[in-house]
C-alpha cells in the first residue's frame, strides 16, 4: 500500500513539472524564444488576465503548478462589464474560451460561447482553437458546447507531439472516439445542409437539437 502511496505522490509531481515546463513562457512568465522579456502589465492587460484568470486560465507566478485550476463565472461577468476583452490571449495566444475548453469547465465554456463578441476559432501560436484544444484533451461536452454554435471544424492546430491536424484527428491522436464521432457526424450534417452553419450560429438549432442532430447520423451509420 504504502509504494502504492508514493507512486501517486511521484505521479502528481512529475504532473507539476509537466504543467509547469508547459506554460513557463505563458503571461508573468520568465522569457522564451516565444515570448519577449517580461514588463510591467498595462492595466488593460492586467484586466484581460484577471479575466482569463476567472475562467479557470494558469498563470506562472500567480497560479500554483499541479494546483486544480478554478473558474468564477460571477467573476468573469463583472470584468467583461468592465471592460476585458474576451478574446483577449496569454502569451501563447489561449483566450479564454481555450482555457475553459481545455480544463473542461462546462459551466465557463456554457457561458462564453453565448457572448456575442466571442470568437470561436481564435488561434493560439500553433493554431489551436478551443475546440481542438477540449478535442485534444478529451473534454468532450466542452467540444459539444463549442460545436453547437457553428465554429470551423476543418482549422488545423498541433501539440508538441503532433503534426498539424483537425480537431477530429486530434481527438484520434489521444484516443478519444467519442469526441471524433460527433465531430464526423457534424461534418457529415453540414454536408447535407449548407446552411447549418448559419443556423447554428444564429442560434436556430438549439442545444437539444443539435444533440439530436449528431445521435441521428450516428444511427444510420
Amino acid at each position: 500500500m504504502a509504494d502504492s502511496f508514493r507512486a501517486v505522490a511521484a505521479a502528481k509531481t512529475a504532473a507539476a513539472r509537466a504543467l509547469e515546463a508547459r506554460f513557463d513562457h505563458l503571461t508573468s512568465g520568465p522569457p522564451s524564444p516565444r515570448k519577449p522579456k517580461p514588463r510591467n502589465l498595462t492595466e488593460k492587460e492586467k484586466r484581460d488576465q484577471a479575466f482569463r484568470l476567472a475562467c479557470g486560465a494558469f498563470v506562472k507566478g500567480i497560479t500554483k503548478a499541479g494546483a486544480r485550476l478554478r473558474f468564477d463565472v460571477q467573476a468573469a461577468e463583472k470584468l467583461l462589464a468592465a471592460g476585458a476583452n474576451i478574446n483577449g490571449g496569454d502569451g501563447d495566444g489561449w483566450t479564454a474560451l481555450h482555457w475553459a475548453a481545455a480544463e473542461g469547465h462546462l459551466p465557463m465554456a456554457r457561458w462564453l460561447v453565448q457572448q456575442p463578441d466571442v470568437d470561436l476559432d481564435s488561434v493560439d501560436l500553433d493554431g489551436c482553437t478551443p475546440l481542438w484544444a477540449a478535442a485534444f484533451n478529451g473534454e468532450y461536452h466542452c467540444a459539444l458546447c463549442i460545436m453547437s454554435k457553428g465554429p470551423d471544424l476543418t482549422l488545423r492546430g498541433k501539440a508538441s507531439t503532433t503534426a498539424l491536424c483537425t480537431p477530429c484527428n486530434a481527438a484520434r491522436s489521444q484516443r478519444n472516439p467519442t469526441i471524433a464521432d460527433a465531430l464526423d457526424a457534424e461534418i457529415e450534417l453540414r454536408r447535407q445542409d449548407p446552411k447549418r452553419v448559419a443556423s447554428l450560429k444564429s442560434g436556430n438549432i438549439d442545444y437539444d437539437d443539435f444533440r439530436e442532430d449528431l445521435r441521428s447520423i450516428s444511427k444510420n451509420r
